[in-house]
């Protein structure tokens, strides 16, 4: 039986505020794992105080939106074949970071604001 959009929003919402307080995150692909497999590793996880969800990957999209992982949209966006951007936006997008560390360090050591 189909989500409803009631549980969909539930399901993005509950998926969203955890999101928003976990330290890392892991994407797994679930085929051919097993009812029982998967049993144990929620069982497992739980003892160690990890949290274990399925969602789609349309809801997750959606979930990441907001959050440190938001980067996570582009590879399921990418996993999915529906990449719309060029090769450009994606190394443009790669080198921000590094372009701000770059600017950090100079202006650590060049001071021009004492």
């Amino acid at each position: 039986m189909p989500l409803t959009l009631d549980e969909k929003k539930s399901i993005v919402t509950d998926v969203h505020s955890t999101a928003d307080t976990a330290l890392s995150l892991v994407i797994a692909d679930a085929r051919g794992v097993s009812v029982s497999e998967i049993t144990k590793l929620r069982a497992d996880a739980r003892l160690i105080n990890v949290r274990i969800c399925i969602v789609r990957n349309t809801l997750a999209k959606r979930a990441f939106e907001g959050t440190d992982f938001v980067c996570l949209r582009y590879m399921l966006v990418f996993r999915a074949d529906a990449n719309l951007k060029s090769h450009l936006y994606f190394r443009i997008f790669n080198e921000i970071p590094v372009l701000f560390l770059v600017s950090i360090v100079i202006l650590a050591i060049v001071r021009p604001f004492q």
